[in-house]
């Protein structure tokens, strides 16, 4: 019974044995398959999507830029204000004719239109018309003129995707300070044209194009037409995706499809690519019917190999069987077997439950060393209890001198770690320090305070000896750390102690060596003893390098602000000061600095966010990380915050000019009266104007102006005089001679010319 369990036992594992392994190859391979066939897939329709966006966007940029060029030139300016006749002005329609008609030279170009709304005049495909509601979509003049942007594209929306027109509005003059537009000029693309040029595509999916409405532009025809549900449908999943570019399944007339899209940043548009589920996993499906067929044969070939090789090897285990049956006497056959599963599985716990406790003890064995040293370096461990400790924990009880190495990095810039790696690389130095010293001449490395500390037991006498000896440790340790990990480092080397509890001492003179790295240089080993400063010297604050430095941020100059605090580290450096002398010397810059955004009414809050100035001032830090500390956390985020401020604040003041002469271009305005009402003086006013504008208050209400001349000129019958009153000249000599060097006409020949027949 029990020979027959056993040999059923190991038949079973075999084949599981040799089950799983096929199994998972094949699932592996199969998944692998399917993923790399789905990849390509998509690949192929964002690449196909991508090209289609980019030639349809190429099109509409060239038809935009060649329109812009046409309603620019002075052909078409110069025509604005005149109601145009075929009696009088052949040669003016004949010229803008030739313009637009040089537009149907575009793929898919239909008709091209200059509209004037204000002369009532039009001209297109079918030749001049001086009625604008002779025209086929005179209903949507009122909209397209009323459009906030001056160049739109417009669908046809009484169309569907594969007929009708995509139309470009440009109103006309493109920079127009008024609310009026004068003219505009309506280009017509067939969507059957662009359909037929930019979308059939057969071999990865069907396209289309959906504007924000969300309503289809454009669509293979070979697929139909998108209901409102579907197009609603699909850009609830685009929205619900948050990304520009992807895909998602769904259903789509009872067939299951995936939807391939990009959203264009450019008009708004989406353009879309449909494709069949089935077609994209056919050949996923072959491969998967093949790795079935291929797994089941070598299942069978290798289930016959199992049965036999359990026959073969059971031999061996039939004599352990028979010594159990012995060694067990008369029991029946299902207590024999009870018994041998529970042996097995004792043995197997025990097994566990001895390596899980060789984990545990070495894992509680690293915390407690670690926990150790970090205790006595914050000087908490009284003395009676340290030597207890040490032979504990397995740290070396013999030394003679006892000496700290306090390893700190110089910067991370200019290397491939980031400030986040931080602790990670303070871990890799301790391992490095932990290969290069005896375990028998040290303590646990630990890394504390952005820093790693590591604790010498030296067997030399005299603290030269001892201080020599680990000056060449910390040589060797910051060589390997440049080698391995490629920063760059220093040291800071304590005095030699003989009893342990000093060691917490030791630490801080460690700590101190290192501050002054602002003046000695980065890859430095710094030994306390070494530290020689000129106490005597008096010490004056270089109060005309903060203000070199305070003008550079209110200017907003990177390169002086980076300049000017270089010479004033440079300056801290020659002066030889203690480390709290310069850190004072710190906080009066800084506070100098967020003077002036307290100066300007500003909050340091915002400029500088919960940057912890003062943790970071108590710190030691090299030259260059003082100097990239300043600059990029300090200065720069204050010059950038004034200067955001400043731009915001002259916009104000050119707007509200602006609207000023808008409503009051009419009366007697003059610049400084427009800034006592701004609460601003005139100069800076003035110049704040020019600088926005171009032009000067006096020349910009001048321009305005002379605008409503020439409308009134040609609009109504007020006379010259009545014209320069209104406009606030002291006579019509003035606003004649202004008019006539403004526009090459007196005002009387302008109002014959312009005036309606």
């Amino acid at each position: 019974m029990i020979a027959s369990s056993l040999l059923r036992r190991w038949f079973v594992f075999s084949t599981l044995l040799t089950l799983l392994p096929i199994l998972f190859l094949g699932v592996f391979s199969y998944t692998i398959a399917s993923k790399g066939i789905q990849e390509k897939v998509d690949e192929g329709n964002l690449q196909n999507l991508l090209q289609t966006q980019m030639r349809v966007e190429q099109l509409l940029k060239t038809l935009e830029y060649v329109v812009m060029q046409y309603v620019s030139s002075p052909i078409v300016t110069n025509a604005l204000y005149k109601p145009l006749t075929t009696t009088t002005h052949f040669k003016e329609i004949n010229d803008l004719s030739q313009g637009l008609h040089n537009l149907h030279f575009f793929v898919g170009v239909q008709d091209a239109s200059l509209i004037n709304v204000r002369e009532n005049w039009y001209i297109g495909k079918n030749g001049f018309g001086s009625n604008l509601k002779e025209l086929a979509d005179y209903e949507s003049l009122e909209r397209y003129t009323s459009m906030r942007n001056n160049l739109v594209w417009m669908p046809d929306s009484t169309s569907s995707p594969e007929m009708g027109t995509l139309n470009l509005i440009c109103k006309v003059p493109l920079l127009n300070f008024s609310v009026e537009t004068s003219a505009l000029l309506v280009l017509k693309i067939k969507k059957s044209e662009l359909n037929r040029q930019f979308l059939v595509q057969n071999e990865l999916g069907n396209l289309f194009v959906l504007d924000r409405s969300p309503q289809a532009v454009l669509g293979d025809p070979n697929i139909g037409e998108l209901s409102v549900e579907v197009q609603n449908r699909i850009t609830e999943r685009i929205e619900s995706l948050q990304s520009r570019n992807g895909h998602f399944p769904m259903e789509w007339e009872g067939r299951d499809v995936w939807i391939h899209f990009i959203q264009s940043p450019q008009h708004g548009w989406t353009y879309l690519a449909v494709q069949d589920a089935k077609k994209s996993t056919m050949e996923a499906r072959q491969i998967g019917i093949f790795t079935l067929a291929s797994c089941a044969a070598l299942f069978l070939l290798f289930g016959a190999a199992a049965l036999y090789g359990s026959h073969w090897m059971y031999s061996p285990i039939r004599g352990f069987v028979q010594f159990l049956r012995s060694d067990l006497g008369k029991k029946e056959d299902g207590d024999v077997k009870e018994d041998f599963a529970d042996l097995a599985q004792r043995i197997r716990h025990l097994m566990n439950s001895s390596l899980q406790m060789q984990d545990q003890l070495t894992f509680y064995a690293v915390q407690l060393r670690d926990s150790f040293v970090q205790r006595l370096l914050a000087g908490k461990i009284t003395k009676s209890k340290l030597l207890e400790h040490l032979s504990a924990i397995g740290f070396p009880v013999a030394w003679k001198r006892l000496i700290v190495l306090v390893v700190q990095i110089d910067t991370l810039k200019n290397t491939h770690y980031q400030e986040r790696d931080r602790d990670l690389l303070l871990f890799a130095i301790g391992n490095i320090v932990g290969d290069l010293v005896d375990p028998m001449k040290r303590f646990q490395p630990v890394s504390m305070d952005n820093s790693q500390v590591t604790i010498l037991a030296s067997e030399f006498e005299t603290d030269e000896e001892c201080g020599r000896w680990a000056l060449s440790i910390a040589e060797d340790i910051r060589i390997k750390i440049a080698e391995f990990l490629g920063l760059k480092v220093s040291i800071g080397v304590s005095r030699s102690y003989g009893d342990l509890v000093d060691v917490s001492g030791a630490y801080q003179e460690g700590l101190e060596a290192l501050k002054y790295r602002f003046q000695l240089g980065s890859e430095m080993i710094l030994h306390i003893n070494d530290i020689q400063l000129n106490r005597n010297k008096q010490t004056v604050y270089p109060k005309q390098l903060e203000r070199d430095i305070v003008d550079a941020v209110k200017l907003g100059h990177p390169e002086r602000i980076s300049a000017s605090l270089e010479v004033y580290l440079v300056h801290a450096i020659q002066s030889n000061i203690h480390i709290q002398e310069f850190q004072f010397m710190l906080m009066q810059l800084i506070g100098s600095l967020t003077e002036l955004l307290y100066d300007s009414g500003l909050s340091a809050e915002k400029a500088l966010g919960d940057k912890q100035v003062a943790h970071h001032l108590l710190q030691g830090k090299s030259l260059i990380e003082w100097k990239r500390w300043l600059l990029d956390e300090i200065a720069m985020p204050i010059a950038n915050h004034l200067r955001d401020e400043r731009e915001s604040h002259n916009n104000r003041i050119t707007e509200d000019l602006i609207r000023i002469i808008e409503r009051e271009f009419e009366s007697n305005l003059t610049l400084e009266d427009c800034s006592a009402r701004l609460n601003f003086h005139p100069v800076y006013v003035s110049r704040v104007f020019k600088k926005e504008t171009g032009l000067t208050f006096s020349d910009f209400l001048a321009q305005y102006r002379l605008r409503f001349a020439k409308k009134w000129l040609v609009e109504t019958d007020m006379t010259i005089l009545e014209i320069a009153t209104r406009l606030n000249y002291a006579n019509s000599t003035p606003f004649i001679r202004y008019f006539s060097k403004a526009t090459g006409v007196t005002p009387g020949t302008y109002r014959k010319d312009h005036k309606q027949l």
